[in-house]
C-alpha cells in the first residue's frame, strides 16, 4: 500500500453523455484498466490480476442522474492499484447495484477511512 495521503473520493453526478466524455478523458490519462468485481475480488481485465480492498484507491465515483422515467443507473468507479495499474470499474443496474462491486467499494472505502484516521493520528 502506498505510503501517501489518503482522501475521500468524491463523487460527481452527471448526465450519461459526462459520463462517457469523462471516461474518455480519463482513458486518455492512463486509466485504461478495466476492473470487475468477483467473489475473489477486483480483477484487472487486461492485467489478468486480482487485488483486495486493501491495494485499491479509489480516486473518483461518476453517478449518472437517475430519471423518473427510466430506472437505468450508471456508477463508474475511477481507482488505482497499489502497483499503480489505473482503470474504472462501470456498474449499470435498474434498482440496485451489482452485489459484488457495491461489497467491494465498500470494503475499499472502509479501509481508506482507516488509513485516513491512521494517517490523522500520527502526523508529526
Amino acid at each position: 500500500m502506498r505510503s501517501e495521503k489518503s482522501e475521500t473520493p468524491k463523487t460527481h453526478i452527471a448526465d450519461l453523455n459526462r459520463i462517457s466524455v469523462s471516461i474518455k478523458n480519463l482513458v486518455n490519462n492512463g486509466f485504461t484498466e478495466q476492473f470487475t468485481a468477483t467473489p475473489r475480488g477486483l480483477y484487472a481485465l487486461r492485467n489478468c490480476r486480482y487485488y483486495r480492498p486493501e491495494q485499491i484507491k479509489i480516486r473518483l465515483i461518476l453517478k449518472q442522474n437517475t430519471d423518473s422515467k427510466n430506472d437505468q443507473n450508471v456508477l463508474a468507479y475511477i481507482l488505482e492499484s497499489s502497483d499503480g495499474v489505473r482503470g474504472i470499474m462501470i456498474d449499470y443496474f435498474d434498482k440496485k447495484p451489482n452485489p459484488l462491486m457495491a461489497k467491494f467499494i465498500t470494503q475499499t472505502e472502509e479501509v481508506q477511512r482507516k488509513l485516513e484516521l491512521y494517517n490523522r493520528q500520527h502526523k508529526h
